[in-house]
């Protein structure tokens, strides 16, 4: 805890220029979520080095590269500056912008499809588009921003369970909490599926999309770690996050309303 502790998620603190240090400096979150202890054991690893060798290597195997558990101290040659360098050179590249911005008219028509299902539940009285349209919009549009993944019928399906199945939590946010599915024994509710096994089609799916077709050999990680790698990522920001915030949105202000 040292000179400032949480509680109920509050950083409580009676020195400003504490709370200034903690705010602006390197952050070292370590396997916590929240208040919530990780299960470091089931984050993803470096399988390999596959450029460096030795000491020199910023991923050896064995190393984590979960992001957030990365020490951020600002240095370009560390894993956590290296890992966020590889997410911006090619999923939020200018082609990534380019797929999620208004002149793009496969992101629009997925947008455009979403508000007339929701404009239409919504004159029903029916708000089953919280549970399905939307949580189905915010996987089709990042998927395809990012990756440039124009999802088919079983990728989404692949997917919904990943980051969605079985209401919340779902089974790829659950796989960081519960120890029970260590070992294979990961079955999600209502499938035959298991979560180990869905999570290597999402990663399989990752690497054949056109957003990593260039991503080179060269790396300071594989394309196969990468991929697994963004796997926490879009399990508790590419898809919760953003589904969160539209929920808020589409619940709060503009309930009864659509904005443009």
């Amino acid at each position: 805890y040292g000179e400032n502790f949480v509680l109920a998620g509050k950083v409580l603190t009676t020195e400003p220029q504490v709370m200034e240090r903690y705010l602006t400096g390197p952050s070292a979150r370590g396997y916590h979520l929240h208040s919530y202890r990780l299960l470091k054991p089931v984050f993803p690893t470096a399988s390999e080095c596959p450029v460096f060798s030795g000491s020199s290597c910023p991923f050896a195997k064995g190393d984590a590269t979960f992001l957030l558990s990365l020490d951020n101290k600002g240095s370009p040659d560390e894993p956590h500056a290296l890992l966020r360098g590889l997410m911006f050179k090619f999923l939020l590249d200018p082609a990534a912008c380019a797929r999620g911005s208004k002149s793009d008219s496969y992101a629009m028509s997925l947008l455009t499809k979403f508000k007339a299902k929701y404009v239409k539940q919504l004159e029903a009285g029916d708000f089953t588009w919280s549970d399905v349209e939307l949580p189905a919009l915010v996987i089709h549009w990042f998927h395809y921003a990012l990756f440039g993944l124009k999802l088919d019928d079983k990728q989404f399906e692949t997917l919904w369970l990943l980051y969605l199945g079985e209401g919340f939590p779902p089974p790829g946010l659950k796989y960081y909490f519960w120890p029970t599915v260590i070992g294979g024994k990961d079955k999600i509710a209502g499938t035959t599926r298991l979560l180990s096994e869905v999570r290597a089609d999402a990663v399989k799916m990752y690497e054949a999309s056109v957003g990593l077709k260039d991503y080179k050999t060269d790396a300071p990680l594989s394309k196969s770690d990468f991929c697994n790698a963004m796997i926490p990522i879009m399990t508790l920001a590419g898809i919760q996050g953003p589904l969160s915030g539209a929920l808020g949105v589409l619940k709060g202000k503009w309930h009864g309303e659509v904005p443009d």
